[in-house]
């Protein structure tokens, strides 16, 4: 099977110095969480549970769009902080930026040269929202450890009283 014709490798879209045109299939979509420096890669966010947000670690919220490329494809694009512009517009958008055509393409030729996106135009399309596939990106977060509720009976012995031991002879009637 030739390269042309073999399934493509990932989901994500790899952006490269010739254009790519895409269509938008729904509203930008985020996700909270920090970047694991030694995994390389993000950990959601625990909120109110986090260990990470405890420690100090800045909480960020990554954002990603929904895609289909020229073949079809269905592709997601996280969109950086380059792009911030461009997000707050679809976001204002919603729903009615569904079907816009992107022209996205880096902006050099080495591996790390800026994204650049720009709207080209407007289509139609089939809405494709990607919230749920959002919401799992990333290591699960790190929890801060929940105290275990005591055993009924540290409980009581706790709280300065007895438990009634009614197996025994001397409480029974």
């Amino acid at each position: 099977m030739g390269r042309e014709q073999s399934p493509r490798r990932s989901l994500w879209l790899k952006p490269s110095r010739s254009t790519q045109y895409v269509t938008v299939t729904c509203p930008p979509r985020a996700v909270q969480g920090h970047w694991d420096a030694a995994a390389r890669r993000t950990r959601r966010c625990g909120h109110d549970l986090c260990q990470l947000c405890a420690l100090g670690w800045e909480r960020r919220t990554f954002w990603y769009l929904g895609l289909l490329d020229g073949h079809g494809e269905r592709a997601i694009l996280e969109l950086r902080e380059s792009q911030a512009e461009l997000r707050r517009e679809l976001s204002g958008m919603g729903w009615d930026c569904v079907g816009l055509e992107l022209a996205v393409f880096k902006d050099g030729p080495a591996s790390n040269s800026p994204v650049r996106v720009t709207v080209n135009s407007r289509g139609k399309c089939e809405p494709n929202d990607i919230a749920a596939f959002v919401a799992c990106l990333g290591l699960p977060p790190l929890l801060t450890e929940i105290v275990p509720s005591l055993h009924p009976q540290e409980e009581m012995r706790a709280e300065g009283r007895r438990r009634p031991n009614w197996g025994s002879k001397s409480g029974s009637m």
